[in-house]
């Protein structure tokens, strides 16, 4: 699985001590050397490289570079486990995931952070690569305008809210998969992304997803609740989602 990594930027470090391609160009005693590399441009067979600065220690090369932290998945706990996200790249109240059809063999699809959003209009740009652009003072609650699925890009299949009748915050779930479920494709979270588990209270489907399951537990687990295409409460499973799945 992926761990949390660092970009660099415009730069790359190199963990060299004597040299590359039998070039020697650090000293005996520097284990680390700082490169800077500039974008790709039409017409140059590769992007200009500077001199390596070599350095004792990798904390000395570090120093005066900017690092950005680059949250990525938690390693799943047991095998065919779904692990929860971390926190997503970006902060707001309306979140998307990317998530993945089911392939034969596994146990969960693979999701990952879109990131989160002030808006729900800016949530929804996101998680269709711009395909549906809505006003910004959109009103979460009535969902998303009917329209005819795209050839191309990405689609929502899901949303869940954690207030009743569509309120408060989202939970966009959107895949690369654009026919969604309605090829028979299925879809399934074995659990939620960080700060959403037990938060659900009302949901939506879409994408041909005629069967929107919540499950008490994750992998699948206690009770489950069919929203079919919505659900404006949730009945004894308020605030009790820890699982969900997909289904035409």
């Amino acid at each position: 699985m992926r761990r949390i990594s660092y970009l660099l930027i415009d730069v790359l470090i190199l963990l060299l001590g004597m040299g590359i391609a039998g070039g020697v160009w650090a000293a005996r005693e520097d284990i680390a050397c700082v490169v800077s590399i500039q974008p790709f441009r039409p017409g140059q067979p590769e992007p200009p490289i500077s001199q390596p600065r070599c350095f004792p220690s990798l904390e000395k090369a570090l120093q005066g570079l900017h690092l950005i932290p680059v949250p990525t998945l938690t390693p799943p706990t047991s095998p065919g486990d779904q692990p929860l996200l971390e926190t997503p790249l970006k902060s707001g109240d309306h979140c998307v995931v990317e998530i993945e059809p089911l392939r034969p063999g596994e146990h969960s699809s693979h999701v990952q952070w879109v990131g989160c959003f002030e808006s729900f209009a800016e949530a929804i740009g996101a998680a269709t690569d711009g395909a549906i652009q809505l006003p910004p003072d959109w009103n979460p609650a009535d969902g998303l305008p009917e329209r005819p699925v795209p050839m191309q890009g990405n689609v929502v299949i899901g949303i869940d809210y954690d207030g009743p009748n569509f309120t408060g915050s989202t939970l966009v779930w959107e895949t690369s998969h654009t026919p969604g479920c309605s090829d028979g494709t299925n879809f399934i979270a074995s659990s939620m992304p960080a700060g959403w588990n037990d938060r659900v209270s009302s949901a939506r489907s879409y994408s041909g997803c005629n069967h929107y399951y919540h499950y008490e537990h994750i992998n699948f687990g206690g009770s489950v609740l069919d929203c079919g295409g919505s659900c404006s409460s949730m009945g004894v499973m308020d605030n009790q989602t820890s699982s969900e799945r997909w289904t035409p």
